[in-house]
């Protein structure tokens, strides 16, 4: 799944949506796209539980203005199953199933219903499920128990946000039952990597910012069987003052949790209350990965809240600041804080100040706990912040756009472009880059491949989007690194299937890798046209000294030849090699060149015997060879001169026959008049 990168990703409830099967896939996609549409439900459209009312604990007529904030999902892996006790918006609480019902004519509802009911044995129990049939027949009876038909006449939005408000319904249900199971505990552990929990806490050896394994992936880990979710039993490794100082943390971390399903549920105040009591129980427990956690749903809840506030939906005081000045110490130093007049501080002030201080304290769980802080959940806090300072400095500082755009988990509408950047936001592009550089402080290589993938993408968005471009270029080459191994393994299982439509995003990533180094389409001859051409204003220079080091050039285009031969590219990756040979020969040992040039000559057999590229639609060698011809005497040695024709071969016009004869010398001819 993705990673959490966006301060509102707390307060999302994640659904997976998954195909009944037959279903084609462009009919899947259509349906979900559909479904996407319902991912704000508000809390006064929902329906009342008919059992508690408004007594029930999560009721949603207690807060009629909240909004309950869906995110479906297409994939499910368990990648990040040691936190979602921890962090409960990172499980999955519900399962819709699309089911086409125009496939199930023949053999009919009831028996696509029980191939849904089959599937959910490959998911967790103990969730919320429903199965949406769309596109019936009028000979299909609506009789089937669990399946919900969706007509596809008449006003279908109205009947879709009815079928949501109703799953929103049993949701909040849901809740209750995890919150009352939580409440009846009696210890709650912090969350520890798999691999790390199977070692004793005498033998484990961790640096500041690091944890041995969250490298383990959705392969390794079978979900075959289902699962409800049941809440972590003591560990057998702990000491008996760990377990006793565990117990009285426990019911800070419980307040923290209920917070949690308060800000999923939409109960934004209750959440607010939650947190604050968690943050003071767990700041005297010395408890700092819980109290970070906290301090970020506390942050969202106030982000929301806030949000709610701008569009007239409550009315609210301003964001206010947590005092918490007796867990940090005068002598640590943040990241610099966005400048603001005097006055009363803005919210994106305290959204930074805030941040700074909750990421020291995930910094100081080593000092009271045996293990560290979970390398995703660092990375993620720091993303956080800098999207959040990004959006405020693309967007004119603090405002509604700005606040509806990080609502929405985006940066800024549509393309940004250079004179974009906005300068009076109160936001220096240095604040911004230092919270995405201290990332770097986790061992980046010890996360799973696509959580790799995923952070450093992120990473190198957020770069790009402050004008930061050379280090945006170095994250996608580490981004490109870790998407290697994963692309041979796929081309290695799927070389009989032709589908070159999921491999343009990774060929867009060299693209712009290439021009920031100075070894793209703009910087090199391609097709007989140069940059200067087309920017009649700039001045030729030498873009090897001002772009980049060639050593380094050299490097980004061998990983674009690897990447190419990975997809079985046969252009792109014909397109490289002749880039780093003509451009980059000098730097490059003779044997080397040999072997870039031999290399040009199979890709191009190859591709014109395979016929998946047409080679004379591209010009590998830039400026035309051929620039004009003129005729040359030749040398004396070699000139042709004419020669007379001797008088014995002439042949006598006079004698017809003879000149009828092709034969210069014909002996039959003589044996004849001898006759």
């Amino acid at each position: 799944m993705d990673l959490n990168i966006n301060i509102c990703s707390s307060c999302k409830v994640r659904v997976l949506l998954i195909p009944v099967s037959p279903i084609k896939k462009s009919t899947f996609d259509k349906h979900v796209e559909l479904l996407k549409t319902f991912c704000l439900v508000r809390l006064g459209d929902v329906t009342p539980d008919l059992k508690k009312g408004a007594s029930a604990m999560f009721s949603s007529q207690v807060f009629q203005e909240g909004q309950m904030h869906f995110e479906f999902l297409t994939h499910y892996t368990r990648e990040h199953q040691e936190l979602e006790e921890f962090q409960p918006h990172r499980r999955v609480f519900g399962i819709i199933g699309i089911m086409d019902c125009q496939e199930w004519k023949t053999k009919g509802l009831y028996e696509g219903y029980k191939q849904f009911e089959k599937d959910l044995d490959m998911y967790p129990a103990g969730v919320v499920t429903r199965c949406f049939g769309f596109d019936p027949s009028e000979s299909q009876e609506d009789n089937t128990k669990g399946l919900i038909m969706i007509p596809n006449v008449g006003n279908m939005s109205f009947y879709m946000s009815t079928m949501m408000c109703d799953f929103a319904s049993d949701i909040l249900e849901l809740f209750g039952t995890l919150a009352h199971r939580i409440q009846n505990t009696t210890m709650l552990e912090s969350p520890l990597p798999l691999r790390l929990s199977h070692i004793p806490v005498q033998q484990r050896e961790h640096p500041r910012f690091s944890q041995l394994s969250l490298t383990l992936s959705a392969q390794n880990t079978s979900i075959s069987k289902r699962s409800s979710f049941p809440l972590q039993s003591p560990r057998v490794s702990e000491t008996i003052g760990e377990t006793s100082r565990t117990k009285k943390r426990t019911s800070g971390r419980i307040r923290k949790l209920l917070g949690d399903f308060y800000l999923l549920a939409g109960r934004l105040p209750d959440a607010v209350n939650f947190y604050e009591h968690a943050m003071e129980m767990t700041k005297m427990t010395s408890d700092y990965l819980w109290l970070a956690s906290a301090m970020e749903g506390w942050l969202c809840a106030t982000v929301l809240l806030e949000y709610l506030q701008m569009d007239h939906i409550v009315s609210r005081t301003p964001m206010g600041s947590y005092q918490s000045d007796s867990v940090v110490d005068d002598t640590i130093e943040f990241p610099p804080t966005p400048t603001t007049a005097k006055g009363p501080r803005s919210t994106l002030h305290v959204l930074a100040e805030h941040y700074g201080l909750l990421i020291h304290n995930y910094s100081r769980v080593m000092l009271t706990a045996s293990f560290p802080v979970p390398d995703v959940v660092f990375a993620e806090a720091c993303m956080k912040i800098a999207r959040i300072l990004t959006t405020a400095y693309l967007n004119d500082g603090w405002n509604h756009e700005t606040i509806t755009l990080i609502v929405q988990g985006q940066l800024h509408h549509g393309i940004l472009t250079q004179g974009q950047f906005k300068q009076g936001s109160g936001v220096s592009r240095s604040d911004i880059g230092e919270w995405v550089t201290k990332i770097w402080e986790i061992q980046l290589e010890h996360l799973a491949l696509l959580d790799q993938i995923s952070l450093t993408n992120a990473m190198s968005c957020v770069y790009s989007s402050i004008g930061y471009h050379r280090k945006a270029a170095y994250t996608m080459h580490k981004s490109i690194q870790s998407m290697l191994p994963l692309l041979i393994q796929y081309r290695r299982a799927n070389l009989k299937e032709n589908n070159t439509v999921s491999d343009q995003g990774v060929l867009e990533i060299l693209r712009r890798m290439c021009d920031i180094y100075g070894v793209g389409q703009h910087h090199v001859r391609d097709r007989g046209t140069l940059f200067d051409q087309t920017q009649p204003t700039l001045k030729p220079t030498n873009t090897a000294c001002q772009l980049g080091w060639p050593e380094l050039q050299i490097e980004i285009l061998k990983q674009c030849i690897s990447v190419s031969e990975a997809l079985i590219d046969h252009g792109s990756r014909l397109y490289y090699t002749t880039i780093l040979l003509r451009n980059l020969y000098q730097y490059i040992p003779k044997a080397e060149q040999i072997k870039l040039a031999t290399t040009i000559q199979a890709i191009v057999m190859n591709s014109t015997r395979d016929k998946k590229i047409k080679t004379s639609s591209i010009n590998y060698w830039g400026v035309n060879i051929v620039s004009h011809v003129e005729a040359k005497k030749p040398i004396s040695r070699k000139a042709v001169y004419a020669q007379p024709i001797k008088s014995d071969t002439v042949i006598d016009s006079s004698n017809t026959e003879a000149s009828n004869d092709p034969f210069i010398y014909n002996p039959f001819a003589k044996k004849t008049e001898s006759e």
